[in-house]
């Protein structure tokens, strides 16, 4: 940060060091000062896809998801296939509770890229928040055909399959959690 700063000192408008800057003081969680970096940036280029995704999620660390919305969006609306900024929409929107608008980003975001395991573990959490189970089950399947290591996703289905009464199913989820990370004492 420092040394960023005293760049800065000799070029004021430097945007890469500006964006540098904006990044180590979000990595420090300086949410307000991550913050205000961003926004210089934008007032010198408000066209700037990735400024406006990474404002998104320094607003997230200030727990502000309705403005982090809004900049997710503003990335968007400048590259519509941004998908990283697509997806963390997605998931602030479901976060929100806009659940119908999530899941309109989620499958954008399948359009293009099928075998997003991430996807479709977003959108079984998702249907899970609706009780819609058995959507929510072939969602996290559908993420454990991608990625069989995904433990969050196996975690989830197990506790799904326990929902259902189907408890041999959910130990043998939670059985499969375990063996993808040994070191995991609290899932053990």
């Amino acid at each position: 940060v420092k040394t960023f700063k005293k760049i800065l000192e000799m070029d004021p408008r430097s945007i890469p060091t500006k964006l540098k800057l904006g990044i180590a003081l979000h990595n420090l969680q300086m949410w307000d000062r991550s913050v205000e970096i961003y926004a210089s940036i934008l007032e010198q280029q408000p066209l700037y896809a990735d400024v406006h995704y990474r404002l998104g999620l320094a607003l997230l660390g200030q727990s502000k998801p309705a403005e982090a919305v809004t900049a997710f969006q503003k990335a968007l609306s400048i590259n519509p296939r941004y998908t990283d900024a697509r997806l963390k929409l997605g998931v602030t929107q479901a976060y929100l509770g806009h659940f119908d608008e999530a899941m309109e980003n989620f499958n954008e975001i399948l359009v293009h890229y099928p075998e997003f395991a991430d996807v479709y573990y977003f959108k079984g959490i998702v249907y899970s928040g609706r009780n819609a189970i058995d959507a929510a089950i072939e969602a996290f399947t559908q993420a454990l055909t991608i990625n069989a290591s995904y433990k969050d996703a196996r975690i989830k289905l197990g506790i799904l399959y326990c929902h259902r009464n189907n408890f041999k199913a959910g130990i043998e989820q939670f059985r499969q959690a375990c063996a993808s990370d040994t070191a995991d004492q609290n899932l053990a």
